[in-house]
């Protein structure tokens, strides 16, 4: 199965997961903490592909049209299914990619987000941190949550639900830019 044939597949999938309401993670109740744990994907940059509404069909992506709302979470481009840290929509469907692993984190209380902005359309987030960032997700039957932690500090939240989403960065971190077609 060549890439492209990979990427549809992947991207199928999660549509239907989503349309069905089925997740991949399962309906749970949203909390404060993840029942998993944070992984930690052993990135220094990362990429966000932020779809506060789904999104239409991606004749450049080969990426079916997923209208419900999501991010996926990327080493960068090619954004394809070889590249993907993690996924997670407002229904609860969420999964983490091969490289993410279970970690425990440092007793130390995170610090605020520094510099933060705010997104409430599609968008691409581009970060770049010093040490490997966490990513935590707590998926919800309504809305869901994911979270990075970088060097001790809060660097991105993302809450998804079905009729508003926000994505808040830190700027110094993270770069806005248009999404992907």
């Amino acid at each position: 199965m060549n890439v492209r044939q990979r990427i549809f597949l992947f991207a199928l999938i999660v549509g239907l997961l989503g349309w069905t309401g089925a997740g991949l993670g399962g309906a749970q109740t949203t909390t404060t903490v993840s029942k998993l744990g944070p992984h930690d994907c052993a990135q220094k940059k990362m990429s966000f592909l932020f779809w506060p509404s789904g999104h239409g069909a991606s004749t450049q992506y080969s990426f079916p049209a997923v209208p419900t709302p999501h991010v996926e979470v990327s080493t960068g481009t090619p954004y394809g299914i070889d590249h993907v840290l993690a996924y997670l929509d407002s229904n609860g469907g969420f999964f983490y990619g091969a490289p993410c692993t279970l970690t425990t984190t440092a007793s130390a209380k995170v610090k605020a987000m520094r510099s933060p902005k705010k997104q409430t359309v599609n968008a691409l987030l581009e970060c770049s941190f010093k040490k490997n960032a966490t990513l935590a997700i707590v998926p919800g039957a309504t809305s869901s949550t994911m979270t990075v932690v970088a060097n001790n500090q809060s660097v991105v939240t993302i809450k998804l639900g079905a009729t508003a989403s926000t994505a808040r960065y830190n700027s110094k971190l993270c770069k806005s830019k248009p999404p992907i077609a």
